[in-house]
């Protein structure tokens, strides 16, 4: 064999070997962008089953038999002195201004209850 061809399959051996480190580093880092990604989406999916947790503790709170009586006493009180409340149109107005002003609002905390105690 003449130097010519050793050294031209020496250099196309070099060439192989680039072209497969280039590669390698190619799927090495997409490897790395994807396992980014899904480290993001479980971040992600830990955020939303600890929102539904505790959407889920609220609704057992708002839904217990001692808060839904202390609710329906509170109804029945405010029904009570609905009449007395709105004398006039104007306070009517206002009252209907209140209520639309407090649906606007996400999240307002109920009150607790005297005496009522967190099962």
């Amino acid at each position: 064999m003449s130097k010519v061809v050793i050294r031209l399959k020496l250099l196309s051996v070099y060439a192989l070997a680039l072209v497969l480190g280039a590669g390698l580093l190619h799927v090495s880092q997409a490897v790395q962008r994807e396992e980014k990604e899904l480290a993001i989406v479980k971040m992600e999916q830990e955020q939303v089953l600890e929102s539904i947790d505790v959407l889920e503790a609220e609704w057992a709170f708002l839904s217990s038999p001692g808060m839904l009586e202390y609710i329906a006493n509170d109804i029945d009180m405010a029904s009570d002195q609905a009449p007395t409340l709105i004398s006039g149109i104007d306070e009517f107005k206002r009252a209907r201004e209140a209520r639309r002003v407090l649906s606007d609002v996400s999240f307002v905390p109920p009150r607790k209850p005297q005496g009522y105690h967190r099962p």
